[in-house]
């Protein structure tokens, strides 16, 4: 019972993990070097913004 138990543990966790990694088809990575997107969570949807540059002075 308790190789069962422990067996049922570790695929579950290697599905979460697999499940948490999975590439989305949407990319939320800037497209180059330098640029910062704001990612805003809107019910199940996430929206990524680009940000505007500027130099701090």
């Amino acid at each position: 019972m308790m190789k069962k138990l422990l067996a049922f543990m570790a695929l579950s966790t290697m599905f979460v993990a697999g499940k948490a990694q999975a590439v989305s088809s949407f990319p939320y990575e800037p497209e180059v070097i330098g640029e910062t997107n704001l990612l805003s969570i809107a019910g199940t949807d996430t929206v990524a913004a680009p940000l505007e540059k500027s130099w701090a002075r």
